[in-house]
C-alpha cells in the first residue's frame, strides 16, 4: 500500500510510504485462502519512506522478485517556475527531482521471502 498524506492534521509531521500487509494464513474449511481484513490481518510493516513532500506512487517489481521499483513524485519544492535556476518557496537553489528509486535486498535474494 502506498500513502498520500496530503491530510492537512498530518503533512507536516509525516512523510508518504509504502506498506507492507503480512497476511495470517486463514483458511476457511475448503482450505481457499480468505480476504485479508481487519480481523485477520497478521502484521503492517513500513517498506518504505518518501522524501519530504513527495508522493510515493507506481510500485512494481522485477520478473525475478529481487528489485522493487517505487515512483517519487514532486518531493519537496515542486518546480514553481519554468527557470530551474530560481530559487524556490523554501529558499532552496537546487530543485527536488521526481525520480524511480530501485530497492534491493542487502543478499540480493527475493524481496518478501
Amino acid at each position: 500500500m502506498q500513502t498520500d498524506n496530503g491530510a492537512d492534521e498530518v503533512e507536516e509531521y509525516t512523510n508518504d510510504q509504502m506498506l507492507a500487509v503480512v497476511p495470517s494464513p486463514i483458511m476457511d474449511d475448503r482450505f481457499n485462502q480468505l480476504p485479508i481484513t481487519e480481523e485477520n490481518q497478521g502484521e503492517l510493516r513500513r517498506f518504505f519512506v518518501g522524501p519530504n513532500g513527495c508522493e510515493v506512487t507506481g510500485f512494481a517489481i522485477s520478473p525475478d522478485y529481487r528489485t522493487v521499483f517505487v515512483n517519487i513524485q514532486h518531493p519537496g519544492n515542486w518546480p514553481y517556475s519554468a527557470d530551474a535556476a530560481e530559487q524556490t518557496p523554501s529558499g532552496m537553489d537546487i530543485r527536488p527531482r521526481a525520480a524511480t528509486v530501485a530497492i534491493r535486498r542487502n543478499d540480493g535474494g527475493p524481496i518478501g521471502t
